[in-house]
């Protein structure tokens, strides 16, 4: 298979046919660069071009297959990075890429039938050099139909009503990255092999930087952010030819862009974890400028949560909102980067559960609710999915928590009495959950759109 093949050219079958073998490398280049570039049309054109030419190469049947392949296979990948793949199928519907992968396949195993002229004496160069690489092809294509399984599952999480952990899907991405990181090396596949690194590595980064934040862990969501971001701009390069200097982000937000379905949703999704991130490290990044700078950068975000937050508390009259973590197993140390230092203790009681985000700052914890709400936390736990009330008659104090991440609440109290169906409070958490779960941006993959 790929691993074993020796594609390297035997000089010994003539320079009739170490020319032609040339040749088509020259072609094959030509015609692969284009994918890395986002030029589809460009493939499409080459291959025409190639095939209508009465040249020594085209008349090999070998070599006309694989232009054909090549062909179909630049529509399959436009098709891959517009998540036609994902939409609804209707009657009569064009096909979306699954197919096209498919028949795609079916047509390289039978140039692969040819591998006997690999046992002759004097085997022809060409033919080595197209056997070779239909053999690696097969396992790109396999991988990218991997891939699209993969992203059905994580559209599908955007359906569930409870928080989900993506520790496991972030397992099952670097599984089929270790599959598929050796299988498709040939140099002429370069730009196939480095948009599939581009599109995978951004994935990862972004997969794991949300499970950082989950059990909140300040660097380590940091460095896998700013990963994501770079890669994204690495691969988006190509649309920034004109402005180099510009973001991605700017070019994503104006109507009829070139730029594929796919990557502007990596896109959104990066900016939605960075909005996620300001919130969840609000208190930490509040000390590295002043008010009215981070009140700026904030407001820039996709999703500006403090300014949400902000806006219920005057219009609600809430006492105090809190994001409250769950530190039971985690290595919690408190706010900020923390040099290892070796073991430390972790928080027992009541500090178990402290609150790492409050809304007014300058207003104490209210320590002595606390072992209500702690109390509440754990009824919440079971209760993913509505926010849990509770009415304290005794001391006149209303609890709303909802639980918004795998071991995040938003506490919401009030020093009076709110009505369990306050249609603003509920919006308020409704929006909230929605938002920094990712459930409509998960949700929103589904249409295979820009929107």
């Amino acid at each position: 298979m790929a691993g074993t093949l020796d594609y390297r050219l035997d000089i010994s079958g003539g320079d009739t046919n170490n020319q032609a073998c040339r040749d088509g490398e020259s072609l094959l280049e030509d015609c692969f660069q284009p994918f890395l570039n986002f030029n589809f049309e460009r493939v499409k054109e080459l291959t025409s071009l190639e095939k209508e030419k009465a040249s020594r190469i085209s008349q090999s049947p070998l070599w006309m297959s694989l232009l054909n392949i090549i062909s179909s296979l630049s529509v399959a990948e436009k098709n891959y990075l517009a998540l036609t793949f994902l939409e609804q199928k209707w009657f009569g519907r064009r096909e979306s890429g699954k197919g096209i992968y498919t028949q795609a396949i079916t047509e390289l195993q039978k140039i692969e039938l040819r591998r006997t002229s690999r046992h002759q004496q004097f085997p022809d160069p060409l033919e080595n050099l197209i056997i070779h690489i239909a053999d690696q092809l097969v396992h790109y294509i396999k991988a990218k139909q991997e891939m699209m399984d993969f992203y059905i599952k994580l559209c599908g999480l955007g359906l569930q009503k409870v928080e989900a952990d993506f520790t496991e899907m972030v397992t099952t991405l670097q599984s089929i990255c270790e599959r598929y990181s050796k299988v498709f090396h040939h140099p002429l596949l370069a730009p196939l092999r480095n948009s599939w690194n581009y599109e995978t590595d951004i994935l990862s980064s972004l997969l794991q930087a949300r499970v950082e934040m989950s059990h909140w862990r300040f660097l380590p969501s940091l460095l896998k952010l700013n990963d994501g971001h770079n890669k994204l701009e690495g691969w988006g390069a190509p649309f920034k030819a004109k402005e180099p200097k510009k973001k991605l982000s700017a070019l994503v937000s104006v109507k009829s862009n070139p730029i594929p379905s796919l990557i502007c949703w990596l896109l959104k999704y990066y900016l939605a974890l960075l909005s996620k991130f300001s919130i969840y490290f609000h208190e930490t990044l509040s000390e590295q400028s002043a008010p009215a700078d981070i009140r700026t950068h904030l407001s820039n975000l996709s999703t500006d949560y403090f300014g949400k937050i902000v806006t219920f508390q005057k219009k609600a009259d809430a006492d105090y909102i809190f994001l409250v973590f769950d530190a039971h197993g985690s290595d919690y140390t408190g706010h900020g980067y923390h040099f290892p230092v070796g073991y430390t203790e972790p928080p027992k009681g009541l500090d178990s559960f402290p609150a790492v985000f409050s809304y007014p700052k300058d207003k104490l914890k209210p320590i002595h609710l606390w072992p209500n709400v702690v109390m509440l936390l754990s009824e919440s736990s079971s209760s993913t999915e509505r926010p849990v009330y509770f009415y304290d008659g005794q001391q006149q104090i209303t609890y709303f928590i909802v639980k918004v991440d795998v071991k995040m609440s938003l506490l919401l109290v009030f020093e009076s009495k709110k009505s369990e169906k306050d249609t603003n409070i509920n919006n308020f958490l409704q929006d909230m959950v929605l938002c920094l779960r990712g459930t409509r941006l998960l949700s929103s993959l589904r249409q295979g759109s820009k929107n």
